[in-house]
């Protein structure tokens, strides 16, 4: 399971490189907090920073998850970003169950659309990507 956690953070960064596109607006409540957090990803992506993306974005989980991996969050973050394409996200839709919530973000590569569907999970009083799907 380790391994498969890597593989789907390293592809989900890959999703997360440069874009312009703000769908949070899109939403209220809790689920514009979810789609912010997902945004921010993105953001994190575009500035190549495993350091706040391991603190402030991902769930603490994911982060000891992939520090079990050995070479650390950031480090694995950061290999990922390097290989990132240019992609725009936009958060499709939101769904939020208390604690958990879950977004669908449909990813642009070069004319072709992708659907992933992220787990979030509110820690330390914010949203947290939990599974990259």
């Amino acid at each position: 399971m380790p391994r498969r956690l890597a593989v789907l953070v390293l592809a989900a960064f890959a999703v997360a490189g440069c874009g312009t596109t703000s769908s949070a607006g899109d939403f209220s409540g809790a689920e514009q907090g979810v789609a912010e957090q997902v945004e921010a990803l993105q953001s994190a992506g575009e500035s190549r920073d495993g350091e706040e993306a391991c603190s402030r974005i991902l769930s603490r989980a994911l982060r000891e998850a992939m520090a079990a991996q050995g070479s650390g969050c950031a480090n694995q973050v950061e290999e990922a970003m390097r290989d990132a394409d240019d992609v725009e996200l936009d958060v499709r839709d939101v769904t939020v169950q208390g604690d958990r919530a879950t977004a669908r973000v449909r990813a642009r590569f070069g004319g072709a659309d992708r659907v992933r569907t992220l787990q979030l999970v509110r820690e330390d009083g914010g949203w947290r990507i939990d599974s990259l799907g």
